[in-house]
């Protein structure tokens, strides 16, 4: 099946926008009933989970010659002043 470049644009955006509700989702999880090291543990695979969401969210993504092309920026936030242009936006930086 061929789809047009703005139908592979498309699907890369909605793709991205996934992964930024996924983002959301963990950080509004509520936590379970831990305590000690279980709490630390849960915590811990919280953030990581949250973090590998943002990641994926803050992507530029497209498709090129059918592979899934995505840039992500992990300079730090004072230095991304050429990625807030090209994206447009400045959502989902960490």
């Amino acid at each position: 099946m061929t789809t047009t470049a703005e139908e592979q644009q498309t699907w890369c955006e909605q793709l991205v926008e996934r992964f930024q509700q996924r983002a959301d989702a963990v950080k509004k999880r509520p936590m379970p009933p831990l305590e000690g090291l279980s709490r630390q543990q849960w915590i811990e695979e919280t953030r990581q989970a949250y973090m590998d969401y943002a990641i994926i969210a803050d992507a530029i993504a497209s498709l090129k010659d059918g592979i899934l092309v995505m840039k992500v920026d992990l300079r730090p936030q004072g230095e991304r002043e050429t990625s807030v242009n090209i994206k447009g936006d400045n959502r989902g930086h960490i």
